[in-house]
């Protein structure tokens, strides 16, 4: 009998791995990302499958909970290491990245899988923590003058907005936050980064040699929509940018109200293609104080083509993701325990931080719209870091929708 169980089980065992590829990639498209990665691990007939998935211009993977990036170290074999975190599941990741070691990139933002960071040189770059890939982007904005010495070394760099010049591994410390219009992956993005004292908008799409500035200052959000940027300002505005022409134009959708110090804007996109208009209103330092009876998070859904708001009580059901990444808006019905009408948001407020950035304090807090309730929620207790959401994403293209 036991030999008879041992036969049935090696025949099965043989059959899984002899499956077809095309049957295991559809069996693949409805896993999670971090089963996906562990079934790379079962024989190289899986591997090839998920290689395969990976590289697939049609096939699209479901949505995926986004993990936290909130550590990278070297690790005692001399590879570096990044720490990730999923909160639905309460588990943590660790994935060896190739060089310039993560734990000395600055993260400046988040989209489509990738991560867009400043290493300590302050040179930028993408990459996507899960396949290794990155793409080196250029170096800096026209308005950031190069300080060379007698000997034609790198001494400093003079920005045009900062009064006193700032030494090449502090530059980054100017990179306020960056998003991506598409996975680079396929070939054809655009980056924006807001930069500065005085939070400008530049961007560079696939190729450039140099980055192109638009006029306006103290933005603090920007994402894509339907191929239009869409940038938040400081005091209330929102802004549409086409970028198609070789001349960008300038389209205001909502007036700029009374800037605030407490106040922060973000922009998020609906599962049904809606633009979110979110304002946190706290001041740096208490964002986690959550004994607070008013509402600390107003959102509203824009009319991009009227130009106006309106304010609503609850998200439809959904949760949204905020912080240094290009915010994320999920249907709570596609993953048990995500709490519907919520807001999760991390500490990101750079522009105000008066630590260093290895002293950083990681703080991760939910939000709910419809009462008003706020709650922290720990966090695995390893090297202080600043937070960012990603969305993992191993293949070529985005997510279903």
């Amino acid at each position: 009998m036991a030999q008879h169980r041992s036969t049935v089980m090696a025949t099965a065992a043989s059959s899984w791995s002899q499956l077809p590829i095309d049957i295991l990639v559809s069996i693949f498209c409805e896993l999670p990302i971090r089963q996906i990665l562990r079934c790379t691990l079962v024989c190289a007939h899986w591997s090839d499958a998920v290689r395969s998935l990976r590289y697939s211009s049609r096939l699209k993977l479901p949505p995926q909970f986004p993990w936290l990036l909130f550590s990278g170290e070297r690790s005692h074999s001399g590879l570096s290491v990044a720490h990730f975190y999923n909160h639905l599941e309460k588990a943590s990741h660790a994935l060896t990245l190739p060089d310039p070691p993560i734990h000395r990139r600055l993260c400046i933002g988040s989209a489509h899988g990738w991560l867009i960071t400043a290493d300590h040189r302050s040179m930028l770059q993408l990459l996507n923590p899960l396949t290794g890939e990155h793409v080196d982007l250029p170096h800096l904005p026209d308005y950031i003058k190069h300080v060379y010495s007698l000997r034609g070394e790198l001494r400093h760099f003079k920005l045009d907005d900062f009064p006193w010049y700032v030494h090449p591994g502090e530059l980054r410390s100017q990179f306020f936050k960056a998003t991506l219009s598409a996975n680079p992956s396929q070939g054809s993005y655009t980056v924006v980064l807001i930069h500065g004292g005085l939070f400008k908008l530049s961007f560079a799409r696939a190729g450039d040699e140099k980055w192109t500035t638009l006029d306006g200052i103290m933005h603090c959000d920007a994402a894509f929509m339907d191929g239009t940027l869409y940038a938040a300002t400081r005091s209330g505005g929102v802004q549409a940018w086409d970028l198609s022409a070789p001349d960008p134009t300038l389209r205001h959708i909502l007036p700029a109200t009374v800037a605030s110090r407490s106040h922060r804007y973000y922009l998020a996109r609906t599962p049904s293609g809606e633009l979110l208009h979110v304002r946190t209103d706290f001041l740096f330092g208490s964002l986690f104080d959550c004994l607070t009876n008013r509402r600390i998070i107003k959102v509203s859904r824009v009319d991009v083509e009227r130009g106006r708001s309106i304010e609503v009580g609850d998200l439809g059901g959904c949760a949204l993701f905020l912080g240094s990444n290009q915010s994320i808006c999920l249907s709570s019905a596609m993953f048990p325990g995500l709490e519907p009408d919520s807001v999760y948001i991390t500490e990101d407020d750079r522009c105000q931080k008066k630590q260093k950035e290895d002293e950083q304090v990681r703080k991760l807090m939910a939000y709910r719209l419809t009462d008003d309730k706020c709650w922290s929620i720990p966090l695995p207790n390893l090297n202080r870091s600043l937070l960012i959401w990603i969305t993992p994403n191993i293949c070529n293209t985005d997510y279903a929708t």
